[in-house]
């Protein structure tokens, strides 16, 4: 899928983003990290709910999701990325996690 969505839009010299978003414990309490899992998943449900048809959500790992923006440019993207962290604070079992995002623009030679 990753080879798909970078290499179509490279065709007609449009770029696609990619997005990791992390979540973590305020502290290292081992209480909170029950609360991880539960809010993996309101953090996907707000993904869902948030990005425009077309882009593409996985699992990256236990604290992580990679989002792939073949439709947005770089200002666009950031806007997005800017937009999931309030709706996702409205959903949050705890406020005690950190949620932290890269974006970086991919490059593909045909």
């Amino acid at each position: 899928m990753y080879y798909l969505d970078v290499r179509r839009p490279a065709c007609i010299g449009s770029r696609v983003h990619l997005a990791l978003i992390t979540l973590a414990p305020k502290s290292n309490n081992p209480f909170f990290l029950g609360f991880l899992n539960d809010d993996m998943g309101r953090l996907l449900h707000v993904l869902r709910s948030t990005l425009q048809r077309g882009d593409v959500i996985s699992c990256y790992s236990g604290a992580q999701f990679v989002l792939l923006l073949p439709s947005s440019n770089y200002e666009d993207s950031e806007m997005i990325l800017e937009r999931i962290l309030p709706n996702f604070r409205k959903v949050a079992q705890k406020q005690e996690l950190s949620v932290a995002f890269k974006l970086q623009q991919l490059e593909c030679t045909i």
